[in-house]
């Protein structure tokens, strides 16, 4: 059953589904537009492609193209898709043309590829027409796909909806994750090194940020913001969830840290939620960003991890809106704290497995 997986597990499956349906619709649309609605064969082929193609282009995003692949330069990230997604979807192509020969003339499968028919359709017939749609449509959904990633999940479909053109209050959750001891780290290992360390650790943690609908808001030198929607946040814990599953990932590439780096990072948190404001600043350089006194406070909450002998910090709002979500967690509250520059005290909430 679906609910039985993990969450990346979880997130695996709905990258496969989602690809695979495109797929299928995008092979019955060219195929539509391309030979009309005359002939029942050529719709089976298209649809056929477009799922078998969907199929292997997930399968390749998922286990080729994960967290590693990216490290590449854009340029040869983006050559090295296009080249590899073509060469598939074309063979997928030529595949299912030839399977649909030998079930319409009852030939076998090297006799369709030896067959005048056959070589006639690759020389002189469609594929030709049929492989230009398929690199055009590679690359510009790669270039897509890539131009999103470097932006962040769900940034590049909010510029071109304009959803924050003008500026939106919204209610969001905001966790600060931040490496401990980084001052003693950077001075042992030196800014070149601690910087290379910090490309590693957040390419590590964005499968766990992913699979718990996080949002990556922005990175400030060790810092990492991440953002939920509130009912992302709230539904299976997941604002929660999400940070002990960070810790796992650091743990499971211990020895690669101690190898490359010299040490394993260790992480602390502060979560809150609150109302924000979202629009886009900016001409020559556009970002969305949020402001509101709920980033503020976070980040306060974030300088009480260590003085309470804490790993991850959350604020009381955040705590009363998860209501009995926190009973699979060990709490300790801490009661009457003082956050810099804030007037009134306030109860905060140290969260543990």
């Amino acid at each position: 059953q679906l609910t039985t997986l993990t969450p990346y597990q979880k997130l695996k499956v709905s990258i496969l589904v989602r690809i695979t349906a495109v797929g299928s619709y995008l092979g019955f649309i060219f195929y539509l537009i391309a030979r009309g609605t005359d002939e029942l064969i050529p719709f089976v082929n298209g649809i056929t492609t477009g799922f078998l193609a969907g199929l292997f282009t997930a399968i390749i995003e998922i286990y080729m193209f994960g967290k590693r692949a990216n490290q590449l330069k854009f340029i040869w990230y983006f050559a090295l898709r296009v080249v590899t997604y073509s060469v598939c979807l074309g063979l997928i192509l030529l595949n299912v043309t030839a399977v649909s020969q030998m079930y319409r003339f009852n030939l076998g499968y090297f006799e369709v590829l030896q067959s005048e028919r056959f070589q006639y359709y690759i020389e002189h017939g469609s594929y030709r027409s049929e492989l230009e749609y398929i690199i055009a449509l590679v690359v510009v959904v790669n270039f897509t796909r890539i131009m999103s990633q470097r932006l962040g999940q769900g940034v590049l479909l909010d510029y071109v909806k304009g959803t924050y053109h003008i500026p939106v209050q919204e209610q969001r959750i905001f966790m600060f994750v931040k490496v401990k001891d980084s001052e003693k780290h950077l001075e042992n290992v030196g800014a070149l090194k601690y910087h290379q360390f910090l490309n590693i650790l957040y390419r590590d943690l964005v499968i766990p940020v992913l699979s718990h609908q996080g949002m990556v808001y922005e990175y400030v030198e060790d810092l990492m913001v991440i953002s939920w929607k509130v009912n992302d946040g709230l539904k299976n814990a997941n604002c929660i969830e999400m940070f002990f599953q960070l810790l796992k990932s650091i743990e499971k590439e211990a020895s690669n840290y101690l190898d490359r780096i010299g040490f394993i990072p260790e992480l602390k948190a502060s979560a809150n939620c609150g109302t924000v404001i979202g629009s886009e600043i900016g001409e020559i350089k556009t970002q969305i960003v949020y402001q509101g006194d709920t980033l503020n406070t976070t980040a306060r909450i974030l300088q009480k991890v260590t003085p309470l002998n804490e790993h991850l910090l959350i604020s009381e709002p955040l705590f009363k809106l998860m209501n009995k979500s926190t009973n699979r967690f060990k709490i300790t509250e801490h009661n009457h704290i003082k956050l810099r520059g804030k007037n009134d005290e306030t109860n905060l909430y140290g969260v543990n497995q």
